[in-house]
């Protein structure tokens, strides 16, 4: 029988090591993202760049003007994580680890969206789209 078969329906369920449950539950919702997250996304970018100048045919001139523009936006969140995140985590009183690691509520990555890389609610679908288009176009060169 696997965890996935097991009905839970009024049934009464007893942790071992209940102690650890908070902080296994908080790391198990959580994710890192680092500046070095964001520079592998600008090389991928950058890759696309370089296979749309070999093959023009591939995408018309926005394509390559947009995709300038998303390895700008990039670059600026690349920059924004490398420092000023970690300022603001202080200016709000919350404790950033000597290697500049902090843990922050949930809400805090659309600050973190909008402050270092302007992408908000109303328009991350553009940037998703967008990065889709971009996936395609590395996707057709492999």
């Amino acid at each position: 029988t696997t965890l996935a078969e097991v009905d839970f329906a009024n049934a009464v369920l007893i942790f071992d090591e209940a102690h650890n449950l908070e902080e296994f539950a908080s790391e198990s919702s959580s994710f890192d993202l680092s500046s070095g997250d964001v520079s592998g996304c600008v090389t991928e970018v950058q890759r696309a760049l370089q296979y749309l100048e070999l093959n023009p045919e591939m995408g018309e001139g926005a394509m390559k003007d947009n995709m300038l523009r998303l390895k700008s936006v990039l670059l600026r969140f690349e920059k924004y994580l490398d420092g000023s995140g970690n300022a603001q985590a202080r200016a709000a009183g919350q404790k950033v680890s000597s290697e500049g690691e902090a843990s922050h509520p949930g809400e805090f990555i659309f600050d973190v969206f909008r402050d270092g890389a302007g992408i908000n609610h109303d328009n991350h679908k553009l940037l998703v789209d967008f990065v889709k288009r971009v996936s395609d176009v590395i996707m057709e060169f492999k």
